[in-house]
């Protein structure tokens, strides 16, 4: 569910984001964007890859949904907490494998997309 005022962010605004802060749900600052995935059957944004911890050593998966544009952050409807718990994803120039995924997925406690 978005927050009330929050646009979905498509994917030449998330290419203009690379690199900037991701806010979470209590406006704190859990790293920055990495990368992000598009679903393979919309071609929609699915899932912001996020770097963080001492020398960007994490890079964990972020649901886009409920995702939107604070100034020149992206903030996420997720805690802290939640998003430094995490699956981690190894490269970002690759696809995400299907059970990290799934992982990912049940780690937020939402249902894949259907098509």
């Amino acid at each position: 569910m978005l927050n009330e005022g929050t646009t979905m962010l498509d994917e030449a605004e998330l290419k203009g984001l690379l690199g900037r802060d991701v806010v979470d749900l209590d406006g704190k600052s859990v790293g920055n964007l990495e990368t992000f995935w598009v679903d393979t059957a919309t071609g929609a944004p699915e899932w912001l890859g996020v770097f963080s911890g001492a020398f960007f050593t994490h890079h964990r998966l972020v649901p886009i949904q409920g995702a939107g544009r604070g100034g020149s952050a992206i903030t996420v409807p997720w805690t802290k907490d939640q998003i430094g718990k995490a699956p981690e994803y190894e490269n970002p120039d690759a696809p995400i494998p299907e059970e990290l995924e799934r992982e990912a997925y049940r780690h937020y406690g939402l249902e894949p997309a259907q098509v």
